[in-house]
């Protein structure tokens, strides 16, 4: 072998081994945009790596079955202000210090790249609702049974052929116009808008903000609770079209009318059941049975 051709081979194994070094001192792939570690991205962890991914504090039993509160509930337990107007409540999350990040740096920093994160993560919190909603179907059921003559135990509706359970429409907390000035968008409708998207269900502008508040994370629980009388009210003509559309769909369906409410932090409750009592207020004005499910990113 000539001494250029062995140089040559020389050269070029040197190049490869090199290469191998270069990938794993510094891997191709993406930027987390949480921590900036670049990695490889799975599709399913929405721009994140997989060690911020472990991180996240999913709920996934929650302890108390009307807020979907993973530890125990004084605010359902205690609450003597009013009744609840929605039946129930479920997060994606525990809001710990690193959620509060995550939620700062889209909300108030305007980050896009978080919008598919938090709502990516809001889908999967969506999905588990379907799941326990479905799973106590005999429930909803039950309410059609007591309109009807013969009425069935529950142990014989729970034999019946499930169908998986789907809200009707999504609508969202709404945001002051000073606030939509502030941040330039309202993140509960942004995303509302993905998950109905995402799931195929429509999402309508129903509700309206009367009038601005403080920030309520400023608040007492007592102040928040006193602070919601009448700060929200119904779109009524978005309210009548879409009741419109929806019974034009459902034709003389007799079941109650599903509405799944979204918002980003569930803290007391007041600002879900406030706009839960006012949707379920439209309803009765207009004689139609609703059901308000809240949804939120996370639970504090």
């Amino acid at each position: 072998m000539k001494g250029s051709d062995c140089e040559t081979m020389i050269t070029t194994a040197l190049n490869h081994l090199l290469e191998k070094i270069h990938h794993l001192l510094a891997p191709t792939g993406k930027a987390c945009i949480t921590c900036t570690r670049k990695t490889i991205l799975l599709p399913s962890h929405y721009g994140i790596c997989s060690a911020c991914y472990k991180s996240i504090p999913w709920i996934l039993k929650p302890r108390c079955l009307r807020c979907g509160r993973s530890i125990g509930c004084p605010d359902c337990s205690r609450r003597d202000v009013e009744p609840f107007y929605f039946t129930m409540n479920r997060s994606a999350v525990y809001y710990n210090s690193l959620m509060k990040e995550w939620l700062s740096q889209y909300k108030y920093r305007g980050d896009e790249r978080y919008e598919g994160l938090i709502s990516g993560m809001l889908q999967q919190a969506y999905d588990s609702l379907v799941q326990e909603i479905t799973s106590r179907g005999w429930y909803m059921k039950e309410k059609l049974a007591q309109r009807h003559t013969v009425a069935k135990t529950p142990f014989q509706q729970g034999r019946e052929p499930q169908h998986m359970w789907k809200p009707d429409v999504i609508t969202f907390v709404p945001v002051s116009e000073q606030r939509l000035v502030e941040r330039g968008f309202n993140q509960a409708r942004a995303i509302a808008s993905k998950v109905g998207a995402s799931r195929d269900v429509p999402v309508r502008d129903l509700l309206k903000r009367n009038y601005d508040s403080e920030k309520q994370s400023y608040k007492t629980r007592a102040q928040r609770l006193a602070s919601m009388h009448d700060l929200f009210g119904v779109k009524v003509q978005e309210f009548q079209s879409w009741l419109n559309h929806t019974y034009t769909t459902l034709g003389e369906s007799a079941r109650p009318i599903s509405i799944l409410l979204i918002d980003d932090i569930y803290t007391t409750g007041s600002t879900l059941n406030a706009c839960s009592r006012v949707l379920q207020k439209a309803a009765t004005a207009a004689c139609v049975q609703v059901d308000v499910y809240g949804l939120t990113w996370a639970r504090s």
